[in-house]
């Protein structure tokens, strides 16, 4: 569901943009992500993009750092990955959570807070499900992120970006410790930044610094 979720949130995001490419309109970068805002709140998409956001604060290299995953290829890690087709048409509709509902890392959230490490959080907890139901739903361990965005140097730049690829290949040829969320210390090596707030006042969380 959170992939869906991240899906139409970039499609919209994208979709906004090439509408004011389009335009040729010279504004500043501010006024833009703004404008940004208001046509994707246009589109009643069923949630609201914040104006004025946090982001007109930021510059653009800032921005940048937190969409963390680099999607160009590393030509220092081998093309390890293997392709295989399926003859079996994929189903109308498939629920992981039901499918495999002891497997508890299919239904947590972790918090990156602010660091551009989503590529780490993707291979991590991929890699945690993956483990639960190879096992057969018997083994509910989280793989660290914070061995990957700190230990792994063939991976990218930590909180600057990294390469998704790169992370299968050094978790099948170093290995990656175990470790879940800020502050929990029942595994090896948990995440190394507390939760923030991202997009909102909260008084839970305080803003990502």
């Amino acid at each position: 569901m959170k992939f869906f979720n991240a899906s139409v949130v970039v499609l919209l995001a994208v979709t906004a943009l090439a509408v004011f490419h389009s335009t040729k309109v010279d504004q500043s970068y501010s006024s833009r992500i703004a404008a940004i805002a208001v046509q994707i709140n246009s589109m009643n998409a069923g949630w609201t993009a914040e104006s004025p956001t946090r982001f007109l604060s930021m510059s653009k290299s800032e921005v940048k750092a937190l969409m963390g995953t680099f999607f160009e290829e590393n030509p220092s890690i081998p093309d390890v990955l293997e392709v295989h087709k399926f003859d079996k048409a994929a189903p109308s509709s498939f629920d992981s959570r039901t499918a495999w509902p002891k497997c508890t890392s299919l239904t947590e959230v972790r918090d990156q807070a602010n660091c551009g490490s989503c590529w780490a959080f993707g291979a991590a907890e991929a890699m945690s499900d993956r483990i639960c139901i190879q096992s057969d739903q018997t083994i509910q361990t989280r793989i660290s992120t914070t061995d990957l965005v700190t230990c792994c140097n063939s991976c990218g730049n930590g909180c600057q970006g990294g390469y998704l690829g790169a992370t299968w290949q050094y978790y099948q040829q170093t290995g990656v410790v175990t470790g879940d969320l800020f502050g929990d210390n029942s595994l090896c090596q948990p995440y190394f930044l507390a939760p923030c707030a991202h997009h909102t006042q909260s008084a839970k969380y305080p803003p990502c610094g």
